[in-house]
């Protein structure tokens, strides 16, 4: 669309004036709407005359046609380049066929105008899903790179929290807090790993750990980075320490509303776990009172006690012994 638009800059100029003169059907352009980059290019292209609509799944190829000519583009690589090739016809039964194909595209587009709109209120995510464990690796550092604001993970396992340390590292997560970009964890623990998570802990102080309180490991970890984008990893073998080898699936979601809603669920249960800090700190604090106060008691009790036994071996009215043994 951006080398139409350029390079053919006369012809369209001169089919918008004869459109305006009533000479000229006008000029209709199908295409594909992804992410605020492409919306702003529309944006900055639509012209009187041009319509434009957004179809989800395009074909792999672009072509283009009028009443009269045919155009189609076949992209090749050679020699690492790729290498763009045109085929141009006027024959009546390319017209006729592709002309089918573009009007039938064009009953299931939506005009490009709600599209952005979508796009700009954060109404629209793209889904994509990377089965490669190698390849959502690379993804995954690559992000990292891209990070502006925050990044929220929540790991499957005590096993998922020492294979980021050794696959991606704390480290890299901890410098980018140094960017002034927010960095939480939430993660299960196993009693068994507490010593060893802790000490891992201690070595990254600006990077914010929490411990999920469920008894239950996950098979699947979540990244959420700047309320944009989601990274839904599969778990496949938890007891492998290389991330290759213990991952599966990974599914790319990237949407402002659809990211929102995770990060609610991930805010949530963050949320839970202070309040279990607290609840932990209370129920300490209570402990230490009950130890106290019986610790206090105890001290005046113990000669009074002593003392009643001494008395009640002197008396014989058996009601005083009685009394003794109340108090007792």
């Amino acid at each position: 669309m951006n080398i139409i638009y350029r390079d053919f800059s006369n012809s369209r100029q001169e089919i918008l004036e004869r459109y305006r003169q009533g000479q000229h059907k006008g000029i209709r352009w199908i295409t594909s709407l992804k992410d605020q980059k492409d919306a702003d290019l529309v944006k900055s292209y639509i012209d009187n005359g041009i319509n434009i609509r957004h179809v989800k799944d395009l074909l792999t190829h672009s072509f283009a046609l009028s009443d009269k000519l045919f155009l189609f583009t076949i992209e090749s690589v050679e020699d690492g380049k790729i290498i763009t090739n045109a085929i141009s016809s006027n024959d009546k039964l390319y017209l006729d066929h592709y002309d089918t194909v573009f009007e039938t595209i064009w009953k299931k587009g939506i005009d490009v105008q709600e599209r952005i709109r979508e796009i700009e209120e954060g109404y629209v995510f793209n889904i994509e899903t990377i089965p490669n464990p190698k390849e959502s690796l690379k993804f995954y550092k690559e992000l990292l790179q891209t990070v502006k604001n925050e990044i929220l993970i929540m790991l499957a396992s005590s096993s998922a929290f020492f294979r980021i340390d050794r696959n991606i590292g704390y480290g890299n997560l901890e410098k980018l807090t140094y960017e002034n970009i927010k960095v939480k964890i939430l993660f299960p623990m196993k009693v068994e790993s507490q010593e060893q998570i802790n000490e891992i802990i201690t070595r990254y102080p600006r990077i914010e750990f929490r411990i999920l309180q469920s008894k239950m490991e996950s098979f699947i970890g979540l990244t959420i980075i700047d309320k944009q984008r989601v990274l839904i990893t599969e778990v496949k073998d938890d007891a492998k320490i290389n991330y290759t080898d213990s991952i599966g699936a990974t599914i790319n979601i990237f949407g402002k509303s659809t990211t929102l809603s995770y990060a609610s669920i991930f805010n949530s249960l963050w949320k839970q776990t202070e309040l279990y800090e607290k609840i932990q700190i209370h129920d300490k604090m209570q402990q230490e009172f009950i130890n106290t106060a019986a610790h206090e008691l105890k001290t005046p009790i113990q000669p009074i006690l002593g003392f009643s036994k001494i008395v009640r071996d002197k008396v014989q009215d058996n009601e005083l012994k009685e009394m003794l043994d109340i108090i007792n």
